[in-house]
């Protein structure tokens, strides 16, 4: 998985020159978060109103395969130096914010911004209507304690679908 981490590094160098924020968020930030131990894809998150500058640096380092452009949202999909990645940019029914004090992650030396556990897991659903299949159970002391009254993964994925 080296060389697809190598590609996230050089992803999060060029938006950092270019002053694009974005995030990591599926199941690369649950593995990053110990929630999980096995990731295949990455999700770049970013806000709306910086789509069209992450698209130009996606662009530049690969090639677009698919693309789904909204008022308020986008998503598309990317391959680059051996790595394939979506972007989600407003994503739909989730308030994701990109506050500069989220946790970074060490990746070959490059400083990558983490989505919260809970954003991460959201994405994940979203993206694919169920939650990775090895993840660790969750107990008080847990990241995912913000979750009063969850005690299973199946109560996490219950909460998460119907927000009420």
């Amino acid at each position: 998985m080296a060389l697809k981490e190598k590609a996230i590094r050089h992803l999060a160098s060029k938006c950092r020159s270019g002053s694009v924020p974005m995030a990591l968020g599926g199941e690369y930030a649950l593995v990053r978060h110990g929630l999980t131990d096995t990731w295949h894809a990455f999700d770049i998150c970013c806000p709306r109103s910086s789509y069209e500058a992450m698209d130009r640096v996606l662009t530049r380092l690969g090639m677009k395969s698919r693309e789904e452009v909204h008022e308020d949202w986008c998503e598309a999909e990317y391959h680059f130096d051996g790595a394939d990645l979506t972007v989600h940019a407003g994503v739909p029914r989730i308030p994701f914010t990109l506050p500069e004090t989220l946790p970074a992650a060490d990746v070959f030396g490059e400083p990558v911004t983490l989505l919260p556990p809970a954003d991460a897991l959201a994405l994940c659903l979203l993206k694919t209507g169920s939650l990775p299949g090895k993840l660790e159970a969750p107990d008080p002391s847990s990241k995912l304690a913000c979750f009063p009254g969850v005690q299973t993964w199946q109560d996490l994925e219950a909460c998460l679908k119907n927000p009420e």
